[in-house]
């Protein structure tokens, strides 16, 4: 270490360095360095992740403690860091009647939940699809409480990418990011596209991906029936423009998309036929036209036919 710091002293302070080829010593000192900075970047991430994974934990157990936590990340944030007052953080607080209100603390605690998903997904990102069975449980909690979330500032809170949140400020996490993660529970199609269906496109789970695509579509019919209205509360008006339209374009769509990714995973026997009963059943729905050709392409695809057309010798007959 000795040696190394002096080799680091000499080259930062040599006019040579900036002239002449480096020598040997010179380039193991560098090379050294390097790496002591890759090994301290990575031990700042770890103690971050530490941090906060442990404060998320305690914020996840009940509302209460994910808004006590809400509230001393802003402290932190916006008064103790900006050398504010506590009297100013506590007229704050008096003026502030979105932290009253228990949706909000209810959607602060499914945010805990899935930037901690996050945190490990980032942490491991090789093995995101381990995770799709806790993802899947959290958008089930999610929807499961959805009445309790049924607010303007909830819902605008979980449709925030985790880190855009206070959270992600007071413990630095700003910057974070993992590839082919959601940084946001809602929408729910991302999270099922990208996490919780990938995993099951396989010749043995078919019908685990078929269960898996009927959630997600009963997870989107419950978010735009709930939240799809201008108002706080679209479960008032279920029947919503929004709503309709998904009911007519957006789900039989939606159904068609499980069938054919079925049959692309292996189960084309059961798939074909849903296809077809579909088809029957939406014959005047606006993609009808599109399902049938991409039905055909499915059942008999124009390499098949080009094949059968040939002779035994590759030649045309």
């Amino acid at each position: 270490m000795k040696r190394f710091l002096v080799l680091t002293c000499a080259l930062l302070s040599s006019s040579a360095f900036a002239q002449g080829p480096l020598s040997e010593p010179e380039r193991e000192a560098l090379i050294d360095k390097l790496k002591a900075l890759r090994e301290a970047a990575v031990s700042n991430v770890n103690t971050k992740f530490s941090a906060a994974t442990a404060a998320f934990k305690t914020g996840m157990a009940s509302n209460s403690a994910a808004l006590d936590l809400y509230l001393k990340c802003v402290e932190k944030v916006n008064y103790e860091e900006k050398n504010r007052s506590s009297q100013d953080f506590r007229e704050w607080k008096r003026r502030n009647r979105q932290i009253e209100d228990p949706a909000f603390a209810m959607a602060l605690r499914h945010q805990l939940n899935w930037f901690s998903l996050t945190l490990r997904a980032a942490a491991h990102p090789g093995d995101i699809d381990k995770l799709a069975p806790e993802a899947s449980k959290m958008i089930e909690s999610l929807l499961i409480t959805a009445e309790e979330v049924d607010s303007k500032s909830a819902r605008d809170e979980l449709r925030k990418p985790v880190t855009n949140t206070i959270f992600a400020q007071a413990y630095g996490l700003g910057g974070l990011k993992v590839e082919g993660w959601p940084m946001t529970p809602l929408p729910v199609s991302e999270v099922y596209e990208k996490v919780i269906l990938p995993p099951l496109r396989t010749p043995k789970t078919t019908e685990a991906l078929r269960a898996g695509w009927i959630n997600r579509i009963k997870c989107e019919d419950l978010t735009m029936m709930r939240w799809s209205g201008d108002g706080d509360r679209a479960q008032n008006d279920p029947l919503s423009p929004q709503y309709a339209k998904f009911l007519a374009e957006t789900k039989p769509q939606l159904i068609w998309e499980m069938e054919v990714d079925v049959f692309k995973a292996g189960d084309q026997r059961g798939a074909a036929l849903r296809m077809l009963e579909h088809l029957e059943n939406n014959i005047t729905h606006h993609k009808a036209t599109e399902w049938e050709r991409t039905f055909r392409e499915l059942v008999d695809p124009p390499e098949k036919k080009v094949a059968a057309d040939a002779t035994p010798n590759g030649e045309p007959s």
